[in-house]
């Protein structure tokens, strides 16, 4: 009875095998992985050189796992399992009991870069004053950093709230301005209110939280600065439009192949009645012929195309190198804002930007060919701007001068000339 056992359970074990492999050689291959954003294995040619050498079975054996019919619902089964088992983290990721995603607690006090992120912003400080250009940083508050997370006893303590403060009290307060928005959020919110400010399976603030994070800077700079004309906000002069056809694929759910339910996070827009956005000029670059697009086509892009699932940046903008927005209704005025961000300022654009005649948004992390400074000397700014989400406190989104760049090639070009002389 044994052996008739294991001889119909080897001929059902060879038959998904084999069954598979037929379905596999029949079933179009996928080009890239939507969820690993990476491209695919193709199926590899039969030579008699790769079966000989054994790359055949190693390429084929990449095929096979990348190439598995439903390959993604597996995996997200495997996830779901180990969330059904108690596991602490998934894939780095911890999920709560009410299905909130969250990455691991941070556990590092970098002390060396946050010096080096002290001392650039004193430089830069004293750059802009000797200017007469006005210098605002607003530390806006990172979803991680803001909420209560369950995190396990046995995980260690969150060092977020530490490194967000070592910085921030560090910073010089004259002339420049510092501001830390999410004090005015714990102030004005409880925890379940501040929940609503932020997608649930992204490390962004949503829609609602922007709005609200917009609202504190206009407010502030209304108050603070001589070149910002238009006053606090005004919230009936802006509309909620939200696209329910839609469906939000969050960072961190795309990470854990969307296990987490889709419908979760809404997607919308602030619409502002201040000024026609349609009339402002858009440049993805420095502003030239060459570089002018439609506003369309940069901000909430993938809202007007077909794909049903969208992103952070499709629903915003994307994290451009430079991003100019002129708005002709300021053109007397004639005000220009240096706006030096991150992620979270991307649903931020098209608000900020109604407040000058140009707003030029700058991204540390596609600049480094180039100085701040020297970005800064020839564009003539009367404003600069720093939208950053306080978990953003590392030395390289502040190498204003490229100096950081510039040790660590030097450093590179030192090991790389080790490595040679120990070959010879």
């Amino acid at each position: 009875m044994k052996t008739i056992s294991n001889v119909v359970l080897s001929v059902c074990f060879l038959a998904f095998v084999f069954g598979m492999a037929l379905k596999m050689e029949y079933t179009e291959d996928r080009a890239e992985s939507y969820y690993e954003n990476r491209v695919l294995a193709n199926e590899p040619e039969v030579k008699i050189q790769n079966l000989a050498d054994g790359t055949f079975a190693k390429e084929y054996e990449s095929y096979f796992s990348d190439q598995f019919i439903n390959r993604d619902e597996w995996i997200k089964m495997y996830l779901n399992w180990q969330k059904m088992t108690n596991q602490t983290y998934i894939y780095k990721y911890l999920i709560t009991d009410d299905r909130w995603v969250f990455p691991e607690p941070v556990s590092k006090f970098a002390k060396p870069s946050y010096d080096k992120t002290i001392q650039s912003m004193k430089d830069l400080n004293k750059f802009t004053a000797e200017r007469n250009i006005e210098l605002f940083y607003f530390s806006l508050p990172d979803r991680k950093n803001i909420l209560d997370i369950p995190y396990p006893s046995y995980t260690g303590p969150n060092l977020a709230e530490t490194n967000k403060n070592y910085v921030l009290s560090n910073l010089p307060i004259e002339p420049m301005h510092v501001v830390d928005v999410s004090e005015s959020f714990k102030e004005k919110y409880d925890q379940n209110e501040l929940k609503k400010l932020f997608y649930v399976t992204d490390h962004h603030w949503n829609t609602v939280g922007a709005f609200e994070g917009y609202s504190f800077v206009r407010n502030y700079l209304a108050k603070e600065s001589s070149n910002f004309t238009d006053g606090k906000v005004d919230e009936e002069q802006y509309d909620m439009k939200c696209f329910d056809e839609k469906k939000f694929m969050g960072g961190y759910n795309k990470q854990l192949y969307g296990m987490i339910d889709l419908n979760r996070d809404k997607i919308c827009h602030m619409v502002s009645k201040e000024y026609d956005i349609s009339s402002f000029e858009v440049y993805t670059g420095p502003v030239a012929k060459e570089t002018k697009t439609d506003w369309k086509k940069v901000y909430g892009k993938a809202l007007n195309e077909e794909e049903e699932l969208v992103d952070y940046s499709g629903v915003f903008t994307g994290d451009w190198r430079e991003l100019n927005i002129i708005n002709p209704a300021k053109k007397e005025e004639g005000k220009r804002a240096l706006v030096i961000k991150d992620s979270y300022a991307n649903p931020l654009t098209q608000l900020v930007s109604q407040h000058y005649y140009q707003t030029t948004f700058y991204d540390m992390r596609y600049n480094m060919d180039r100085t701040v400074y020297d970005f800064i000397e020839k564009n003539e700014f009367d404003t600069v701007i720093f939208l950053y989400n306080n978990a953003n406190m590392f030395s390289l989104m502040y190498d204003f001068d490229l100096s950081e760049k510039a040790e660590r090639e030097k450093k590179e070009k030192e090991q790389n000339k080790k490595k040679e002389d120990q070959v010879y």
